[in-house]
């Protein structure tokens, strides 16, 4: 192993000057050298001598030379060790003392899984342990042979009646069951913990890795396939089987792209290779030079190097090989684990300066996570389902594993989730521009909406995801790769905008704000929050104090409540928490909000506005008063907390609304619309 190499020379060095020899033990797995206060043994150690601790799992002990060595530990297998020279050093790796396999992958939906303990050891005793279920237990689980064998089912497929073609599934949705096993093997005890999978993780993409099965919704049957290579023309290209739920499992064996049919006669096309088997340098033909460019300064690109190198990391970085690099651990899919384990190369256990350097080539341009993590191994899906790559399923493979990583089911509780829910979101490209990410990004990059990139109106909601706020190749970000798009036209004179743009909340504005191509103002928050976008009566712009626009995180200071119970990502669920409020204003004072609610209605209905759908054109200077006014009172009332993002601006609106009203001669009227 390479991790290693540079604090072996120095015990080489040392030894060679020195009456002893080092021995180093290499433990592997998540084994410390010291377990419960039970140290590992090496007998022939050299008196009063301390091991060198290489990481958690390694340890270069000075060794009497010409001795035979016998190394203990409570949870390995005892190792005999020859005599070793004087100034020479061996290493031993110690086998765990059970065999166990600790992931099943992609066992499928309602099925049974089996897990055996077995002894690693040939002096040991037959081993026994106890089972508990971390979480819910699975049905029909049982424990025999004192322990040794652990029976059960799966969990229920999920409902798939609303979908279509591929099935996204992350670590939340996959059905996983975990156990525990408290393990006896003589006088030793231990844990390990066992996790089965119903499902693999999934993105949903029609560009799937090869080996791995994926699930459909329906029926599936393969139209076409790419031929067996030469080297095994019997080789099965594609093997499809009707899984519970109404669901088809399907796993491709030849890289390539698949025509599968379903009984409607309807076709979806999936491409299917390795991870490790794509490749990665198309930034050099020019085809994606910008965003391969971007990829490399995104923090996302030296995940896995950060963690292997950071000193403040996990002890155990291989539990993050799912997330930090490409590929599925445990699955032959050409992936970071799948080469790492077919060359034998070990995931250092605990940090190490340069140990991603000196990692293969190849299991560098699959460390981090690289272009085939989000895309698929397989290729650039087809025009028809390039919307699906701005799905948050894409993103929640590694974001949807509450309570740690909440940001997926905290996004699902806000109604960002569901803003194409209309079918108007998606058909009309002026609600595009903010209903859909696709719209969104458009708009961001000054081009038209391209309708191919539109969820299809037949797909459940899609929303506003991940990707319209978060640039994952990196270009123009904030922050943890937020975007930083320019301040909107009509707010663009507010110092304050340059303020929230440069934070946290810059990404908000350009949606919630009003703008000429709207047909009326269709969000008009950052208008309140920022006191501007309305009129005088007598046509100059109506500017006001902006005082909770210069908060620190901006609107995030209140919209950042989400689902209870999660340790990070709640606060995407935008939830406007009230109790903020109270830092500065009487929680009682409810008066006001309801004296400028009356006041906007009554004023909407001397304007003949409707209070729930309020679109007028953006005025001129060469508009009427009346048309300003009409503007004015459309801003307040498309903001249903205006009496919180801006109170002092929403009055001044109202005002000026009442003066040219009062100048034309309008009566007053009753306050009879009331809002939905």
């Amino acid at each position: 192993m390479a991790r290693d190499v540079a604090l072996l020379a120095l015990l080489s060095a040392a030894c060679e000057r020195a009456p002893h020899a080092w021995l180093v033990v290499v433990l592997g797995g998540e084994a410390p050298w010291t377990v419960d206060g039970t140290p590992l043994v090496v007998h022939g150690a050299l008196e009063g001598s301390e091991p060198v601790e290489i990481d958690p799992a390694v340890v270069a002990i000075p060794v009497e030379a010409e001795r035979a060595l016998r190394v203990e530990h409570p949870e390995r297998c005892t190792e005999h060790v020859e005599a070793l020279q004087p100034g020479r050093w061996h290493r031993v790796r110690l086998r765990d003392r059970v065999r166990l396999v600790r992931e099943l992958p992609a066992v499928g939906f309602d099925a049974p899984f089996e897990i055996r303990i077995e002894k690693g050891c040939d002096d040991d005793p037959a081993p026994r342990a106890s089972w508990e279920p971390i979480g819910p237990a699975p049905a029909d689980w049982r424990v025999e042979d004192e322990g040794r064998t652990v029976r059960g089912r799966t969990p229920p497929p999920p409902a798939v009646s609303d979908r279509h073609g591929l099935l996204a599934f992350s670590p939340r949705t996959r059905g996983t069951v975990a156990l525990r096993a408290h393990i006896e093997v003589g006088s030793s005890r231990f844990e390990r913990i066992v996790r089965v999978h119903a499902a693999a993780r999934a993105t949903g993409l029609p560009s799937v890795p090869l080996n791995v099965p994926v699930l459909l919704a329906g029926s599936w049957q393969v139209r076409d396939a790419p031929p067996a290579p030469s080297h095994a023309p019997s080789l099965e290209a594609a093997r499809l089987a009707p899984a519970p739920g109404a669901m088809t499992s399907a796993t491709f064996h030849v890289a390539g792209r698949y025509t599968l049919a379903d009984p409607a006669g309807r076709t979806l096309t999936v491409a299917a290779n390795l991870h490790g088997g794509t490749p990665l340098d198309c930034g050099r033909s020019e085809c994606h030079a910008a965003e391969a460019q971007a990829a490399l300064r995104s923090p996302m690109h030296d995940a896995w190097a950060r963690l292997l190198e950071d000193p403040l990391a996990p002890r155990r970085p291989d539990c993050a090989l799912g997330c930090h690099a490409t590929g599925e651990p445990g699955a032959p899919d050409g992936g970071f684990a799948h080469l790492a384990a077919q060359w034998n190369w070990h995931v250092p256990a605990g940090s190490e300066p340069g140990a991603s350097v000196r990692m293969p080539r190849e299991l560098r341009r699959l460390s981090g996570v690289g272009c085939t993590a989000c895309h698929g191994p397989g290729a650039i899906p087809e025009p028809d389902a390039a919307w699906a790559i701005h799905r948050a399923e894409v993103c929640a493979v590694c974001h949807d594993a509450p309570p740690r990583y909440g940001h997926f089911v905290a996004w699902q509780s806000n109604r960002m989730a569901r803003a194409d829910a209309h079918p108007e979101a998606r058909r009309n490209l002026r609600c595009a521009r903010c209903h859909t990410t696709a719209g969104w990004l458009a708009s961001l990059a000054n081009r038209p909406i391209q309708p191919q990139r539109l969820p299809p109106e037949s797909t459940p909601p899609v929303g506003v995801a991940c990707v319209a706020c978060h640039a994952p190749h990196a270009e123009r970000t904030h922050g943890p790769l937020l975007r930083r798009p320019s301040v909107p036209l009509v707010l663009a004179s507010a110092s304050a905008a340059d303020a929230l743009r440069d934070g946290p909340a810059g990404v908000c504005l350009s949606c919630h704000a009003p703008s000429a191509g709207d047909g009326g103002p269709s969000s008009s928050a950052a208008a309140l929050l920022l006191g501007r976008g309305g009129w005088r009566a007598d046509g100059a712009p109506l500017h006001a104090s902006a005082p909770h626009a210069f908060a620190p995180r901006g609107c995030l200071v209140c919209h950042d409540g989400g689902p209870d119970g999660l340790q990070r990502g709640a606060s995407h669920g935008w939830r406007a928490t009230p109790a903020v409020c109270s830092r500065c204003h009487d929680p009682s004072r409810t008066a006001a909000r309801e004296e400028l609610l009356a006041r906007t209605l009554a004023l909407a209905s001397r304007l003949g506005l409707d209070a729930n759908a309020p679109h007028v054109p953006m005025p001129v200077d060469a508009g009427t008063p009346i048309d300003r006014a009409r503007w004015n009172v459309a801003l307040v009332l498309e903001d249903r907390a205006a009496w919180a993002h801006g109170p002092g601006y929403a009055r001044a609106l109202l005002e000026e609304a009442e003066r040219a009203l009062t100048d034309a001669g309008v009566p007053r009227a009753s306050a009879t619309t009331r809002r939905r």
